[in-house]
Protein backbone atom coordinates (compact mmCIF):
# COMPACT_ATOMS: atom_id res chain seq x y z
CA UNK A 1 0.00 0.00 0.00
CA UNK A 2 1.46 3.34 -0.97
CA UNK A 3 -1.36 5.81 -0.35
CA UNK A 4 -4.91 6.40 0.79
CA UNK A 5 -7.59 5.99 -1.89
CA UNK A 6 -9.84 9.06 -2.14
CA UNK A 7 -13.60 8.68 -2.36
CA UNK A 8 -14.61 9.06 -5.97
CA UNK A 9 -18.12 9.09 -7.34
CA UNK A 10 -19.01 6.83 -10.24
CA UNK A 11 -19.12 9.87 -12.52
CA UNK A 12 -15.51 10.73 -11.60
CA UNK A 13 -14.20 7.20 -12.16
CA UNK A 14 -12.82 6.77 -15.65
CA UNK A 15 -12.01 3.43 -17.25
CA UNK A 16 -10.18 2.72 -20.47
CA UNK A 17 -10.42 -0.97 -21.38
CA UNK A 18 -8.05 -2.72 -18.99
CA UNK A 19 -7.11 0.57 -17.29
CA UNK A 20 -8.72 2.56 -14.49
CA UNK A 21 -8.11 6.10 -13.27
CA UNK A 22 -8.37 6.86 -9.58
CA UNK A 23 -7.04 9.28 -6.99
CA UNK A 24 -4.75 8.37 -4.12
CA UNK A 25 -3.39 10.64 -1.42
CA UNK A 26 0.35 9.94 -1.20
CA UNK A 27 3.38 10.89 0.89
CA UNK A 28 5.56 12.75 -1.63
CA UNK A 29 8.67 12.36 0.54
CA UNK A 30 8.75 8.69 -0.49
CA UNK A 31 9.49 7.36 -3.98
CA UNK A 32 6.49 6.64 -6.18
CA UNK A 33 6.14 3.00 -7.19
CA UNK A 34 6.04 2.18 -10.88
CA UNK A 35 4.14 -1.03 -10.18
CA UNK A 36 2.93 -3.23 -7.34
CA UNK A 37 1.02 -6.42 -6.69
CA UNK A 38 -2.72 -5.99 -6.17
CA UNK A 39 -5.32 -8.49 -5.01
CA UNK A 40 -8.43 -8.55 -7.18
CA UNK A 41 -11.94 -9.15 -5.84
CA UNK A 42 -11.65 -12.72 -7.18
CA UNK A 43 -8.60 -13.27 -4.96
CA UNK A 44 -6.19 -13.37 -7.92
CA UNK A 45 -2.93 -11.45 -7.59
CA UNK A 46 -1.85 -9.24 -10.49
CA UNK A 47 0.88 -6.67 -11.13
CA UNK A 48 -0.57 -3.19 -11.60
CA UNK A 49 1.49 -0.55 -13.40
CA UNK A 50 0.98 3.07 -12.40
CA UNK A 51 1.00 6.27 -14.43
CA UNK A 52 0.85 9.62 -12.69
CA UNK A 53 -0.74 12.91 -13.75
CA UNK A 54 -0.40 16.54 -12.69
CA UNK A 55 2.75 16.03 -10.63
CA UNK A 56 5.26 18.69 -9.61
CA UNK A 57 8.88 18.25 -10.77
CA UNK A 58 9.71 14.58 -10.36
CA UNK A 59 12.89 12.57 -10.81
CA UNK A 60 12.00 9.54 -12.90
CA UNK A 61 15.16 7.73 -11.77
CA UNK A 62 14.68 7.71 -7.98
CA UNK A 63 10.99 8.65 -7.84
CA UNK A 64 11.37 11.64 -5.52
CA UNK A 65 9.93 15.13 -6.00
CA UNK A 66 11.82 18.40 -6.09
CA UNK A 67 14.32 17.88 -8.93
CA UNK A 68 14.54 16.43 -12.41
CA UNK A 69 16.60 13.38 -13.32
CA UNK A 70 19.55 15.58 -14.39
CA UNK A 71 19.94 16.78 -10.78
CA UNK A 72 19.34 13.38 -9.13
CA UNK A 73 21.89 12.70 -6.36
CA UNK A 74 21.16 8.97 -6.47
CA UNK A 75 21.79 8.77 -10.21
CA UNK A 76 25.00 10.83 -10.04
CA UNK A 77 26.31 8.61 -7.20
CA UNK A 78 25.57 5.49 -9.26
CA UNK A 79 27.26 6.98 -12.34
CA UNK A 80 30.38 7.87 -10.33
CA UNK A 81 30.68 4.22 -9.22
CA UNK A 82 30.28 2.97 -12.79
CA UNK A 83 33.62 1.97 -14.35
CA UNK A 84 33.74 2.55 -18.07
CA UNK A 85 36.45 1.15 -20.33
CA UNK A 86 39.05 3.69 -21.57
Amino acid sequence: RFGTPQNISEEDAVKWGKYARFRVKIDITKPLPKEMKVILASGKIRMAQFRYEKLPILCYFCGLFGYAMKQCPVLSTNLEKLKLPP
